[in-house]
């Protein structure tokens, strides 16, 4: 019973916790995607006028603020050198993909923490030196936390270059198509 209490909570901040964090900015990803497909989707209804060209106009403009913030975020986490590529070329090569690079702060932390958990074991089943251990175990903790002040300030940067512009749109969208409908209800009327 005591191996179940020991297993069950490495397996939620091992396994769980990451994957839920990792799945957590990809539904954010996926969600600003799919808003912004909805929005254009919705955009082809709209006819030639001045305010619904307007609209997709803004439309246009969501879809480069999520594209642009999500690059942008890749972009800084590709020049920082917490990231385990060593090489300029693999970070060239992996410019296109800039906008999934922070899943790789996520994984590269649990890597991290299962270096720590595999050498607490080693040190258990083999014995050896505890000070040489706790001192593997500090210099990977300073790197996971390291790795985690990064990714906070990298979702940071990604709140403020994408958040802002997109509430200042979605209001501008309503206030927007509001008017049309009105202008469209007016139309009716008078027919």
């Amino acid at each position: 019973m005591r191996k179940v209490r020991h297993i069950l909570p490495s397996c939620l901040q091992l396994g769980f916790l990451p994957t839920m964090k990792v799945g957590l900015f990809l539904f954010d990803t996926l969600k600003d995607i799919a808003l912004w497909l909805y929005l254009g989707h919705s955009s082809k209804y709209l006819g030639e006028s001045e305010g619904e060209l307007f609209l997709k106009g803004l439309t246009t403009v969501h879809g480069a603020t999520i594209f642009l913030s999500q690059t942008i975020m890749g972009i800084f986490a590709l020049t920082s050198h917490l990231l385990p590529i060593k090489s300029n070329w693999i970070r060239l090569l992996c410019l296109p993909f800039a906008p999934l690079i922070p899943c790789l702060i996520v994984m590269e932390t649990i890597h991290l923490q299962n270096q720590t958990e595999h050498l607490i074991d080693d040190w258990r089943r083999n014995g050896g030196s505890p000070t040489g251990t706790m001192t593997q175990i500090a210099v990977l903790s300073r790197k996971r936390d390291d790795l985690l002040k990064f990714y906070s300030q990298m979702r940071m940067i990604e709140c403020s270059l994408e958040a802002l512009p997109q509430f200042l749109l979605q209001l501008i969208y309503l206030l927007v198509e509001n008017k049309i409908s009105t202008d469209h209800s007016q139309q009716l009327d008078n027919l």
